[in-house]
């Protein structure tokens, strides 16, 4: 086990999901007493509140990117950094990532706002993210991508990493995602299930959030995937928190894709709090593959 440095500071543990059946991760990684996990739960929700009132401030004082605005490259780019928010949410909500990338002014970042703040389809969100990341690409050849995404944004950043590998070949690519929903969540299931699904999301995103999706299912397919011949290497993280109420269902979370993830999971954070709880480590990695992928 490792120390995780960052405002809240935390513990987590590396999970190996090839071993364990989804199913069974909580169980299997998820050894806390009743007591501990009752201290943790609740500082879950200490953290949810410091974080959103945290994230607010940020919205105040920062200044968002559209899609399809024209964005001014760097010169000799190290490479680049996508962050994609969740639903309902805005850039604001990277602003601990956002920081730490500051300190790295050779490395491209790119924070858009997501289309429809995510509340339509999956293809209506991330086609028009694309043609931003083709463009770094086309005018910086062989230069490293990471793409950071956290909830629903999780399941833009595997689209576009697929995508990716048909127009932009050549460019190594990092997916790093936090409480993503790459399965679905069984929270959609249970709100399905009462008739309350509509009130809160269009039904073709209903549809796809359900746990085990068919456009889940398919997404997770197209990324398990053999790379095409000459493609550029890949590198998959994802970090889970077990006191998630939006995301329950570890195995979403941590999928099994089969190319050498990394998986952690954290206790004591909410869906939306672990963010900030793993930027340190997040952006360390992504800075250090950048490094070694451009050499």
């Amino acid at each position: 086990m490792s120390l995780l440095s960052a405002i809240n500071p935390t513990t987590f543990q590396p999970v190996n999901t090839l071993t364990i059946p989804g199913n069974m991760l909580r169980a299997y990684y998820d050894q806390r007493s009743t007591l501990q996990k009752t201290v943790d739960f609740t500082l879950s929700l200490f953290r949810q509140i410091q974080y959103v009132f945290t994230v607010l401030y940020h919205r105040m004082h920062s200044h968002s990117q559209p899609c399809g605005q024209q964005i001014e490259w760097k010169q000799n780019s190290q490479g680049l950094v996508v962050l994609l928010h969740g639903l309902r949410n805005d850039p604001a909500a990277w602003f601990s990532q956002l920081s730490l990338l500051k300190e790295h002014a050779a490395i491209d970042v790119f924070a858009p706002i997501v289309p429809h703040r995510g509340l339509c389809s999956l293809e209506e969100a991330s086609s028009p993210i694309l043609p931003a990341i083709e463009d770094f690409a086309q005018k910086n050849p062989g230069k490293p991508i990471c793409l950071l995404g956290v909830s629903n944004g999780s399941r833009i950043t595997t689209w576009l990493e697929t995508r990716l590998r048909q127009t932009r070949p050549a460019a190594p690519v990092l997916v790093s995602t936090i409480a993503g929903v790459h399965l679905g969540s069984s929270r959609m299931n249970l709100l399905d299930k009462l008739h309350l699904a509509s009130y809160f999301y269009p039904s073709v995103l209903g549809n796809e959030l359900r746990y085990n999706s068919d456009t889940a299912r398919k997404l997770l397919e197209e990324v398990r995937a053999p790379l095409p011949f000459s493609c550029a290497p890949r590198s998959y993280e994802f970090y889970a928190t077990t006191d998630d109420v939006s995301v329950p269902d570890l195995d979403s979370s941590l999928p099994q894709i089969g190319k050498g993830e990394e998986c952690y999971i954290l206790h004591g954070q909410s869906h939306d709090s672990i963010v900030t709880a793993v930027a340190d480590k997040q952006i360390g990695t992504c800075v250090d593959w950048i490094r070694r992928s451009s050499n």
